[in-house]
């Protein structure tokens, strides 16, 4: 199991499940009884919710060049190189405000994201140097190779299901609320004058990205000075993604099966990436690199 509280994860896991089954009957009622596009909560998360996604691909880029062998160039190249990869995936992912703020709080929204997570990196600096640098090589692929493989499959997802946001099953006539066992991919055709995005409802992936702040605590939980914060690491990373999610639904973006399916994703997509890169053993303590 990549988090080390397993039962924890479990039980979380558990509940996620019986949310889907809970939201497979009664998606359509929960959105109508939550939903409120003005709500400053949702407005909040909408713009910032996926920040610990930026975090964690920050996060990846210092573990590559930490990792970074200069006596060795085409490592030295191969670990900057996908540095500034992931770190590039993580401005795009900052840019998310412009998509939900005026222009001047967007601005200023992306540009708090990106300062936040290099003085998340700074914190963390010292801390990843305890590593060897094979496991901070380890733990660099572990942790953009989860954000590449969740954000392929929502991207891709979202894109067969092609499943009509409540919000705008709300004020179009004649849009008809789609169950999630539906797909309805072909359904933005008979509706031109609604953005495509409107029909990216399955899965979330705002909760998804928020998701990604699991990857954060599992880095905690593998450096020694930090081992002790790691239950409860992982318990806000389990509470904000919930915040996240709950956020979707009352703004109308996502039904409950979306956002636990979101969150199911990022879940599976660090499992994968665990038995790649973390199954051979627990990340060791630096004895020298």
């Amino acid at each position: 199991m990549f988090i080390k509280n397993k039962r924890l994860l479990q039980i979380v896991c558990a509940v996620s499940a019986v949310l889907f089954v809970i939201g497979v009957f009664l998606d359509e009622q929960i959105s109508s009884a939550v939903f409120n596009m003005q709500s400053g909560f949702g407005s909040f998360f909408a713009g910032m919710g996926e920040f610990p996604c930026v975090a964690a691909s920050f996060l990846a880029a210092e573990l590559f060049v930490t990792a970074a062998d200069t006596k060795r160039k085409n490592h030295m190249y191969f670990c900057y190189g996908c540095a500034g990869l992931v770190g590039l995936f993580g401005l795009l992912i900052a840019t998310e405000p412009l998509d939900h703020y005026t222009t001047l709080l967007a601005a200023g929204a992306a540009a708090l994201q990106v300062i936040l997570a290099l003085l998340i990196c700074l914190v963390f600096y010292k801390r990843i140097l305890e590593l060897s640098r094979n496991d901070r090589m380890r733990l660099a692929l572990f942790i953009s190779g989860s954000l590449l493989l969740m954000i392929g499959s929502v991207f891709v997802l979202k894109h067969l299901w092609g499943r009509p946001r409540y919000r705008a099953v709300s004020v179009t006539k004649d849009l008809d609320f789609r169950p999630v066992w539906a797909p309805s991919h072909s359904l933005a055709d008979s509706f031109p004058k609604l953005e495509h995005d409107e029909f990216r409802s399955f899965p979330s992936s705002h909760t998804s990205c928020a998701a990604a702040i699991i990857l954060i605590s599992l880095l905690i939980g593998y450096i020694p000075s930090l081992k002790q914060h790691a239950f409860t690491a992982d318990i806000i990373a389990f509470a904000y993604t919930a915040l996240v999610a709950f956020s979707r639904i009352i703004m109308g973006a996502h039904y409950l099966t979306d956002v636990t399916a979101g969150w199911m994703i990022m879940v599976c997509a660090a499992w994968c990436m665990s038995l790649l890169f973390l199954k051979k053993g627990n990340v060791r303590t630096k004895q020298a690199s």
